[in-house]
This record gives structure tokens, sequence and C-alpha cells, in this order.
């Protein structure tokens, strides 16, 4: 058994030193803190604005009539529509909980203890992190601290920012 975690931050690795798990993998989670105000890739910005959109669409374009003032890249809009869903003649919802997603990026935003427990993980515990090669989160001295400790960390090749969707294609 083990635990994999995907880019939910910090949390996932102190829940490891709560349970018995031989292994945790984590999936482009940078596992250090992010400051409250920091917000490098606009995803604060992103869910901020979500959680005053309306929960219900008539179509994706009208989603992204409701975001055009924000300034968005068309491929983000258009990402964010693919996370709609709903009969072909009926009302578009999120295929998220909104307010979960919320929670979840405030959770990765917070260190708890993380960067610590990857480094040195419990006794008989496997760590393996796997990020996206181009991605910009990851500081260079984070991955030199890794490397130094003998952490599993692979990386995607051609990634930017999104491990799963390069990985698939």
């Amino acid at each position: 058994g083990g635990g994999v975690g995907g880019g939910g931050g910090g949390g996932g690795f102190t829940q490891m030193e709560r349970r018995a798990l031989p292994q945790t993998w984590s999936l482009d989670s940078v596992p250090a803190a992010l400051a409250a105000e920091d917000d490098p890739h606009g995803v604060q910005r992103v869910i901020q604005t979500i959680k005053v959109l309306p929960r219900t669409f008539a179509s994706r374009e009208a989603l992204a009539a409701a975001v055009a003032h924000q300034g968005f890249p068309r491929d983000l809009v258009d990402w964010l529509g693919s996370n709609l869903a709903g009969p072909p003649d009926g009302p578009l919802t999120w295929v998220f909980d909104v307010d979960g997603a919320a929670a979840l990026y405030e959770s990765y935003k917070q260190d708890d203890d993380a960067l610590r427990t990857v480094l040195d993980p419990p006794p008989g515990h496997e760590v393996h992190l796997v990020r996206a090669a181009r991605s910009e989160r990851w500081p260079t001295d984070l991955d030199h601290k890794l490397k130094q400790r003998m952490v599993e960390l692979s990386a995607v090749a051609g990634a930017g920012s999104a491990v799963a969707a390069a990985a698939a294609a």
C-alpha cells in the first residue's frame, strides 16, 4: 500500500506520518510552502473568479463571456469550459466542487512540514516525487536538496505544468 497525491501540496506528506504507509507518491506537487500572497501562476486569481461565478451556465460560451473581462488567456478559458458538464439540452455545471477546490489550493500553499518529511521520511518509508521537467514551480535549490538526500525524483520530459496531460499525450 501507499499514498498518492497530486497538486495537493504539503498536506499529503504529513498524512504519511500519521499512517503506516510504505510509500508516498507526489505528482507535480512542490513540497514547500507558498506565502499567502504568492500566486505565481494565477491559480488563486482563477479560483477567486470561479467562486463568484454562477454554478450553472447555459453553454461554455456563456462561461467565456462571464470571464471575458478577467483577461484570462483563451486556452485557460477553454480549459475552464472543459470542466463544465450537463445534459445535451440542459444547463452545464462545474464537474468539481468549487469550494473544495479552493480549500485544496489553500492546503497546497501550506507547508505542514512537508519538506522536512520528504527529506527525512519515517524509517522504512519511500518517497517518490514526479514533476514536470519544465515546471517553473520547482526551485533549482530544491531539486539539489532532493538529489542529495536520494529522494526518488522523476521528471516527465516536455511537461510544463501538467504532468497528467503531458504523460497521456
